[in-house]
């Protein structure tokens, strides 16, 4: 029996073929289609290739609010499965700080912080979240600079100031490291796994002056590419020391050129609402 494969864009030329997407294609050829788009009672798959058109056809940042995290997991996951592989899910670290005894996502977290950097570092992709996620305030900008430290080849950071500031910054010293927020100190190499990035940063020293900066695998210890620079930020308990100058994350993007879709509106909007309201009455107490 001979065995037949199917690629992906047919698959996607013969669903679109099908689905009708006539109201979404009428909104993204406004001369305005820059705002809020709500997609309601959208069946089955339609709903991902009516967001799957929308990202493709803009220009700017397209952020997606889902109703609930776990339905944006879902979206998430169908956009990957329909060639969106550049989207990121924004989800919530359960960081409440109203809440003293909280767990905190730490991976959570550090998906957040990357994710801002590579937005305020100019970057535009898709962006897939939900009002719980929204809800939590992000670090401003500058309150991020001036915890940062960067480091460069030749620079003034000297092993004795980096050593400080990772211990000073939320780091936990190990032998060998293996998640984010951890760092390794042998000889004259400092291993560092940063709380935004995908790999761990090795840094080696000639004398007390930074010599080569490299991407390593963790598995292999071998190197992946080589930096002129890197930024290191602090953890997630500096960053949240002081909220006064946190802000919102859609405060992140290009307000004129942004695009949101809001999945299920009116659900949407009343998880917001119960949010706020609950956040209230906790302050309260």
């Amino acid at each position: 029996m001979s065995q037949q494969t199917i690629s992906l864009d047919h698959i996607l030329r013969t669903a679109e073929q099908t689905l009708s997407l006539d109201e979404v294609d009428s909104w993204l050829a406004a001369d305005d289609a820059a705002g809020v788009l709500a997609i309601k009672r959208a069946a089955g798959s339609s709903l991902s290739f009516a967001i799957r058109r929308v990202i493709e056809s803009t220009q700017g940042p397209v952020v997606v609010i889902a109703p609930e995290a776990d339905r944006a997991s879902q979206v998430f996951s169908d956009l990957n499965t329909l060639g969106i592989t550049t989207a990121r899910e924004f989800r919530p670290s359960t960081h409440h700080p109203y809440d003293t005894e909280q767990i905190v996502d730490s991976s959570a977290f550090t998906d957040r912080l990357d994710i801002l950097a590579q937005i305020d570092g100019g970057a535009v992709f898709p962006v897939i979240t939900s009002p719980d996620a929204l809800f939590e305030l992000v670090p401003d900008r500058s309150s991020v600079e001036d915890r940062s430290i960067v480091v460069t080849p030749a620079g003034p950071v000297t092993m004795d100031v980096l050593t400080e500031w990772l211990g000073d910054t939320d780091f936990n010293r190990v032998d060998y490291v293996t998640e984010a927020g951890e760092a390794a100190v042998r000889g004259g190499i400092i291993d560092v796994f940063p709380f935004t990035g995908e790999y761990p940063i090795r840094i080696e020293f000639f004398g007390d002056e930074v010599d080569t900066i490299r991407e390593f695998d963790v598995d292999t210890q071998r190197s992946i590419s080589t930096l002129d620079t890197c930024r290191l930020v602090p953890g997630i308990d500096l960053l949240y020391h002081d909220m006064s100058s946190h802000r919102s994350f859609l405060d992140s993007l290009s307000s004129e050129s942004a695009v949101v879709v809001m999945v299920d509106e009116d659900v949407t909007i009343a998880n917001t609402t119960a949010l706020f309201e609950s956040s209230v009455e906790a302050y309260r107490h």
